[in-house]
């Protein structure tokens, strides 16, 4: 066999070799555009679900016979997604923070039955503050009461852990949180650049 015809069709791929280069190629961009849309889908997700952010502290008085307390949570609602706009239904005390299995509900408050307007426990707007159910305790009892989870249930049905000196978040919640600040400055910022 001549050397130049045998280099010739050695390195000659053929109609097949391109065909399946030019799909690999067509495989390889479709999986990078897939990529990047789920990683800016999972941004979006973690920089905006569910758009606010709950934070409880608590605040107590003594009753008139001596050694019992009254405590109760105060529950503050940050939007950061201005057309997220949830009513806030009731606030919740609770044993557990397991949805599904609670254990002893140590308060619960329905907004609704308290005649507070709608409009003052609406998200997407300015932080709203909410006062949780009085319970009575021992004194001695006060710091365990204190631990437990606080949850506020929106008039869909949903509920949502608030955040607390007993119960800072999940490290993912937080590093959610510390994402979501920075969005929201440099979301701001640039609006009052450009207004």
């Amino acid at each position: 066999m001549d050397y130049h015809l045998a280099t010739t069709c050695l390195n000659d791929p053929g109609p097949l070799s391109f065909g399946w280069e030019t799909f690999s190629i067509f495989l390889g961009d479709i999986a990078a555009v897939s990529l990047a849309a789920l990683a800016g889908l999972l941004f979006f997700y973690i920089v905006k679900y569910p758009g606010f952010r709950v934070g409880a502290g608590w605040s107590w008085t003594t009753t008139k016979p001596k050694g019992k307390l009254q405590v109760w949570p105060n529950v503050s609602v940050t939007s950061y997604d201005p057309n997220v706009e949830k009513i806030i239904a009731a606030i919740w005390v609770r044993e557990r923070a397991d949805i599904d299995n609670p254990g002893a509900i140590l308060g619960k408050l329905d907004l609704r039955q308290t005649g507070q307007p709608i409009e003052d426990r609406t998200t997407g707007g300015d932080v709203l503050n909410l006062r949780g159910p009085v319970i009575e305790c021992e004194q001695g009892r006060a710091d365990e009461v204190m631990k437990f989870p606080i949850f506020v249930q929106t008039s869909d049905g949903h509920f949502y852990k608030a955040l607390s000196p007993a119960h800072p978040g999940s490290r993912t919640l937080q590093l959610r949180m510390k994402m979501q600040r920075v969005v929201y400055n440099l979301k701001e910022g640039l609006q009052k650049w450009l207004g």
